[in-house]
């Protein structure tokens, strides 16, 4: 089994697990080596459910920062999918794991407090689980049982048929071990992108699946509440190519010339090359309360962006369907009814 290198410390190999999340809505694919021709919003997002590693680096953090910093992308938003993160039996220290992920972010390249890159928390975003919601009432409970992922991960299903494994097991049975959460969390990848109405959505090849229920969900949508076809965009999605490092390319093209201590020792010191400069950064930004600041600054501004343009298009979508808007800001309550509640008066019962 082979081992990663989580970037906080690159002289170690301890083995974590980072799960890329993302979601695309059609079936239209372009390699990041191919200069889209319009101005670009990208959206993605990653789960908070463990610590970077050197895979997620080279696969995801990198390929995403440069792509961000392209001429043609006008605005990129990294959701960090702490909601989703909810649905791991390992969340007990998911502060820690957000906050040690929108480091790493940072630390890599993104930037803090730009307009054209914003980094914030999924739940710091009312919309998602609101929209979530509205695209679950178009969703069947048999197609969301179909998705492989669910059927691999609840043992209900085999992922080869569409019979239970066992002959004499109960649905449930399932419902004591797995959650709703973890049965429904694929119609919230759908909603987290179609709430900002992105064209371009980097993708897992490992989404595919999701990919085609998001697509589903949409045509049901559109069924449904035929005006939401002018508000519910299918963003293309963009797919990185596998990365390539020059420089531990040159050393494995020679690897026969070395022994394996001299050939591990070649490796490790382009690994510290490249990273050492990002470790640094990372402990600047994790321990410092200067650091400590940016890392919070970054997330509210963030936030702040994405729920401006998040009320926009639900106020859209609620109008479509026949819902309103509530009056006033969205996600605060008012002065009146925090009273209410601090003195518990006016409650009837």
């Amino acid at each position: 089994m082979s081992k990663l290198w989580p970037i906080s410390k690159v002289s170690k190999l301890i083995p974590h697990c980072w799960i890329p999340f993302s979601s695309v809505l059609s079936r239209r694919h372009f390699s990041v080596n191919i200069t889209p021709s319009k101005s670009v919003f990208a959206v993605t997002g990653i789960q908070s459910s463990g610590k970077p590693h050197l895979g997620n680096y080279l696969g995801v953090i990198k390929p995403c920062i440069k792509y961000c910093r392209n001429n043609d992308v006008s605005q990129f938003f990294m959701i960090i999918a702490d909601l989703h993160a909810v649905t791991s039996q390992n969340c007990a220290s998911l502060e820690h794991q957000i906050h040690e992920l929108a480091v790493t972010l940072l630390a890599c390249g993104f930037e803090s407090k730009s307009l054209k890159q914003l980094m914030f928390l999924q739940s710091s975003v009312a919309g998602h689980t609101e929209l979530a919601w509205i695209l679950s009432s178009v969703c069947s409970f048999r197609r969301l049982a179909h998705l492989p992922q669910w059927r691999e991960k609840s043992g209900y299903y085999n992922t080869a048929s569409n019979v239970p494994t066992t002959d004499d097991r109960q649905i449930t049975d399932v419902c004591d071990t797995v959650s709703v959460g973890l049965f429904t969390y694929p119609v919230l990848q759908a909603a987290d992108i179609l709430l900002y109405g992105a064209n371009v959505v980097p993708v897992g090849i490992d989404q595919i699946t999701h990919i085609e229920l998001a697509r589903d969900l949409v045509r049901s949508a559109v069924q449904k509440w035929p005006s939401l076809s002018s508000v519910l965009q299918i963003p293309d999605s963009l797919i990185f190519e596998t990365p390539k490092d020059r420089q531990i390319d040159d050393i494995l093209s020679t690897a026969s010339q070395w022994s394996k201590e001299d050939l591990k020792s070649r490796v490790t010191d382009a690994l510290i090359e490249e990273f050492d400069p990002i470790r640094k950064r990372i402990d600047e930004l994790m321990y410092t309360d200067d650091g400590q600041s940016i890392v919070t600054e970054c997330l509210t501004f963030g936030a702040e962006q994405a729920n401006e343009v998040a009320s926009k298009r639900l106020e859209l979508i609620y109008s479509t369907i026949g819902c309103k808007l509530p009056s006033g800001k969205r996600n605060f309550m008012s002065s009146s009814y925090v009273n209410t509640i601090k003195t518990g008066t006016g409650i009837s019962t």
